[in-house]
């Protein structure tokens, strides 16, 4: 009797299930929210079953609307704020394994009792930070904390990813980013506006403008224009910040998880 191995080939690999990832982000500024999507294109494009879940202040992060248990792969990201993750990142995971005091947690949940092995599943943690001081240095807290929480879920931590990204806190901390929250504009607008006002303060752009709204553009001339030569001296880690992520950022993100994806589960099968 023959055997077409060909066609049994085609038949094992049509009925394979799909595996199933869960990027579980936080995002203030949408900063990590970018990298959270390019995480997921590369999810699809190596055909996995990806489904996104943005934690908020209003999430109940006691009983989540997912199972962790339903997923082979575990993304989980955020912002930076004080070298740590945002509170409701960290409690979506905690409550899960340590379900006390909190009543009324899913029935069902392997809750922590003991020492933890973690796996077989896997998982990235990946954050978006400011770094004005010490640059990529003040992520590691954050992202140490995640994959602790994650491994509580039993989930490895396989990889940590993390790139900058600018603050957007009203239109930003610095001369530009005050100017733009001042008059409501965004930051490229303001940028914009501050040169045009440096090189003629007087034309009828600016004739209805109070003393207050000069005393703003003046205040927003010395970081509006890159002198010629390189970047102005550096005011944080990241003299570039107002543009991060930027795409490279973002190929970057992408990189990352698809090397992973082809390290952990290619060619295996």
């Amino acid at each position: 009797m023959s055997i077409n191995l060909t066609v049994l080939i085609k038949n094992k690999r049509s009925s394979k299930v799909a595996k199933k990832s869960l990027i579980l982000y936080q995002s203030k500024t949408g900063n990590t929210e970018k990298v959270a999507l390019r995480f997921k294109k590369i999810f699809d494009k190596k055909g996995w079953d990806c489904s996104l879940f943005k934690v908020g202040k209003d999430t109940d992060v006691v009983n989540p609307p997912f199972e962790y248990d339903d997923y082979d792969f575990l993304c989980v990201g955020s912002g930076v704020f004080k070298q740590l993750p945002p509170s409701e990142i960290v409690d979506i995971m905690f409550n899960v394994t340590h379900p006390m005091p909190f009543k009324g947690s899913k029935p069902g949940r392997v809750h922590v009792q003991g020492m933890i092995i973690p796996g077989p599943k896997n998982g990235v943690v990946f954050v978006t930070y400011n770094g004005g001081h010490l640059g990529p240095k003040e992520a590691e807290p954050a992202l140490s904390l995640l994959e602790v929480e994650m491994e509580h879920l039993r989930f490895k931590c396989i990889g940590k990813f993390s790139c900058p990204g600018k603050m957007n806190f009203g239109g930003g901390g610095d001369a530009v980013g005050r100017v733009a929250q001042w008059f409501g504009w965004t930051k490229e607008v303001a940028r914009e506006k501050i040169q045009r006002y440096n090189a003629n303060p007087d034309t009828p752009e600016f004739a209805s403008f109070t003393i207050e709204d000069r005393q703003q553009m003046d205040r927003g001339k010395t970081t509006a224009q890159m002198p010629q030569g390189g970047p102005p001296p550096a005011r944080s880690w990241h003299w570039d910040l107002d543009n991060r992520p930027n795409e490279r950022d973002l190929e970057k993100a992408e990189i990352f998880l698809e090397e992973i994806l082809e390290d952990y589960y290619e060619g295996l099968e």
